[in-house]
């Protein structure tokens, strides 16, 4: 039987764990973090914490109550005792708890898709029913999740990969799982946060990256338009890099870019 670690104490996966009162329960009052462990290391840990820590602070909550070292050290542990510590996909769950922070934590065997090249294209739709709210808080991992997993499911029933979502001016914010980046006349192009995407580690760690090897990478609004003229399509996070988007819709697109990308972004790790 798998365990989880909630507030430091590891029980079984199935045990009940939050009060009805809790107000991430009752109203998405928490932020998530979905972080890869690969031979003992948490990649992009810095990138993870760092958003936590802000959208704690945005959301009002205690943020000074974040103990860095002592959640990575349950998260190995929570690791070597689910027999993933080689390779391993955390969960960690941060709720207002009176004036400090709960947590719950899992980690599971990571797909081992996720550690190579997706040598198949994967293919996107949109999500037809729901919009993007654009504001300060849509940057955030937030509990508040629902228009995502929507679109993954939807994903799931119609045969795809992944589904991007539109925001309210009808341009693509993110995807269920990812960022979003097209390639066109060997220009990178991202929508900016500001569109209403989440604030993707890897977004964020691509970008940097991109901008100190001189490339190329524009943060502008991309219309659906835009996608379907690309020569490239990727999508990014934190657990399976960049996944190059073969078909969207009745268009094709290459690898080129893509694929170089991941093979150099391999490195920076």
């Amino acid at each position: 039987m798998p365990v989880i670690c909630h507030n430091g104490r590891f029980l079984d996966a199935d045990a009940p764990v939050i009060a009805g009162s809790n107000p991430a329960f009752k109203w998405g009052e928490g932020l998530f973090e979905t972080m890869k462990l690969v031979d003992g290391r948490i990649l992009l840990a810095a990138r993870h914490w760092a958003r936590l820590h802000n959208g704690l602070d945005r959301l009002g909550m205690n943020a000074g109550a974040l103990q860095v070292a002592v959640l990575e050290n349950l998260l190995h542990e929570l690791a070597a005792r689910n027999q993933c510590e080689g390779a391993a996909r955390l969960r960690l769950q941060v709720y207002r708890e009176g004036a400090g922070l709960g947590f719950v934590a899992e980690a599971s065997p990571l797909d081992p898709a996720d550690l190579s090249w997706n040598e198949r294209g994967w293919s996107i739709g949109l999500f037809p029913d729901a919009r993007i709210a654009a504001d300060t808080l849509s940057p955030l991992k937030r509990s508040n999740y629902l228009p995502y997993l929507l679109a993954t499911r939807f994903a799931e029933e119609q045969g795809l990969d992944e589904c991007l979502l539109l925001n309210a001016w009808e341009r693509p914010a993110d995807g269920a799982r990812t960022n979003i980046f097209i390639v066109r006349r060997a220009v990178i192009q991202t929508p900016p946060l500001t569109e209403g995407g989440v604030a993707g580690v890897m977004r964020a760690h691509l970008l940097e990256w991109l901008h100190r090897q001189g490339q190329a990478v524009l943060e502008t609004e991309l219309t659906v338009a835009d996608l379907l003229a690309a020569d490239e399509i990727f999508l990014t996070n934190a657990l399976k890099g960049i996944r190059w988007v073969g078909r969207f819709g009745q268009h094709a697109y290459r690898a080129d870019v893509s694929m170089r990308l991941y093979e150099e972004l391999q490195a920076t790790f």
